[in-house]
């Protein structure tokens, strides 16, 4: 009853993690002094892509991965979200390439060609069927010198949340210098694959969250930062709604949450597939949480289970199939991170949907779509571990993975959901509304200086109609003559 009475006390402002959000340097604090740094990733499509694209990017991405330091944990959230006139950055992108000095005469045809667009748009996102993709990266320094790997689900896993680490701390200095380190090699590494990589402003970053934890306030503006001093906590500055832990679920206010988490492993995994997954036509969210484990007390821990299954492979008279499976197994991961030098984490993957229907059934159908990643995939809906699988999964702030499965370097990169359809190019001179719901920018010229462009398709593939798009777009835009 004790348990219970401190557990009601609490409010959810309390429980949540975030403390501040520090704009010079770009860094958010926890509660638990640690930092993060966040990473905007622009989706890049791979739809079109061959096997030797393929195989390089995942080259590049497992480089990337295996230059994180032992205990770094890393979060992906991969955002699919409704959008509207002021969201939605191919839009934005698009109305900046067009936007004119003061003293710039626009034309009644220019006017009326970008005006047509314009309305057609404002229709679509008034009915809600425009959609967009975001991706953020998120980069933990534990204060820890040491960090835990895993929390176990139990009934009083809540528990977990209040208790004070005894461990040994690092200095901040040590811990801004190692999360700058690890943020810059993660960022120059991604760019050297062609991904459009920045950092989060914190506008973006405290408009995402407060949105994420008031799903049912329509607010399109985000907070303002003069209104969070040093001495607040964001906490109550985002949470502004009710954690509701009913037998259905949990819900935040009215907005009922449902998490899906990873059960089995698919036997072989695609980035393409994640390609048209992030091109779900319903909004969801979902997470990869990665913790950097210890090398060598990992290959320590293989090496016992290696002599183990050993043992009791060869030391029965009757065949023991499955220790001797067992053995091939770990034997294939310690070949890999002794000669191939990759490394070994703890991931887990999740997803969640926040649904205001009740007798809403997207989320069962974006688990049908998820479980098509691959062979073998199999995910199911928490319902007892709700409550702390959601606070393992809060954006930006990643602080233990809750269902835990260790994966090599190659196996992690098929996972990482760094794939699916972006705004397309800055200066946006034409836009066009994809088949995944959502609009791309796109400009003739912005990635190259030529004046000249080849359109190439096979009879009956649209390009009249493309030609016929691009030179109207150029035509509203004034570059047309």
């Amino acid at each position: 009853m004790n348990l219970a009475q401190r557990r009601g006390e609490r409010t959810f402002s309390n429980l949540l993690p975030y403390l501040d959000l520090d704009a010079e340097k770009g860094i958010l604090w926890l509660k638990d002094g640690s930092a993060v740094r966040i990473l905007s990733v622009c989706p890049k499509s791979i739809l079109s892509a061959t096997e030797e694209e393929l195989q390089t990017i995942q080259t590049g991405l497992i480089s990337a991965v295996n230059q994180l330091p032992e205990g770094m944990l890393l979060q992906c959230l991969l955002v699919r979200e409704q959008t509207n006139e002021t969201s939605d950055r191919a839009a934005l992108n698009w109305k900046a390439a067009h936007a004119k000095p003061d003293e710039q005469v626009i034309s009644d045809s220019e006017e009326r060609l970008f005006g047509s667009k314009l309305e057609a748009l404002r229709e679509r996102w008034a009915n809600s069927t425009l959609f967009q993709t975001r991706i953020y990266i998120s980069l933990r320094a534990t204060p820890e010198v040491k960090s835990s790997t895993f929390q176990k689900l139990g009934p009083f896993s809540f528990l977990t949340y209040g208790r004070k680490s005894k461990k040994a701390r690092k200095p901040v200095a040590t811990l801004l210098s190692e999360l700058e380190q690890s943020s810059t090699a993660l960022k120059l590494a991604l760019e050297a694959q062609g991904f459009e990589v920045k950092e989060t402003p914190p506008e973006e970053a405290n408009d995402y969250l407060f949105r994420f934890f008031n799903p049912d306030r329509m607010v399109n503006a985000p907070i303002q930062l003069s209104s969070v001093n040093a001495r607040s906590d964001l906490s109550d500055a985002i949470a502004l709604t009710d954690l509701i832990e009913t037998r259905k679920g949990l819900a935040l206010g009215r907005s009922r949450l449902r998490i899906g988490s990873l059960k089995t492993l698919p036997e072989s995994c695609q980035p393409g597939l994640m390609t048209e997954f992030s091109a779900e036509t319903k909004p969801f969210v979902l997470v990869l949480t990665i913790l950097v484990l210890s090398q060598t007390e990992e290959r320590e821990r293989l090496s016992r289970r290696q002599r183990l299954a050993s043992g009791m492979a060869g030391g029965n008279r009757v065949r023991n199939i499955s220790a001797e499976s067992q053995l091939e197994d770990i034997e294939e991961t310690l070949s890999a991170m002794i000669s191939s030098g990759e490394k070994l984490f703890a991931t887990s993957l999740h997803l969640l949907t926040v649904e205001r229907d009740e007798e809403s059934h997207s989320f069962q159908q974006l688990l049908d779509s998820a479980e098509r990643i691959g062979s073998g995939c199999r995910w199911f809906e928490e319902t007892v571990g709700a409550y702390p699988v959601f606070f393992g999964i809060l954006p930006f702030a990643p602080t233990f993975i809750t269902r835990p499965k260790r994966l090599l370097s190659s196996r992690l990169s098929d996972f990482l959901p760094v794939f699916g359809i972006g705004p397309g190019h800055t200066d946006a001179s034409v836009i066009f509304e994809t088949p995944y719901q959502s609009i791309l920018g796109y400009s003739l010229f912005e990635k190259s200086p030529s004046g000249n462009t080849i359109l190439i398709g096979s009879s009956g593939s649209g390009k009249s109609t493309l030609a016929c798009g691009l030179i109207l777009g150029m035509a509203a835009k004034g570059r047309a003559s």
